[in-house]
């Protein structure tokens, strides 16, 4: 795995638990 791709999962993962944290 590239370190770009590892980047974007880790940014996949602060966003969904941004979207967690943020009631819609």
């Amino acid at each position: 795995m590239s370190i770009i791709e590892t980047i974007r999962m880790i940014l996949r993962c602060w966003r969904y638990r941004f979207k967690s944290e943020v009631p819609s």
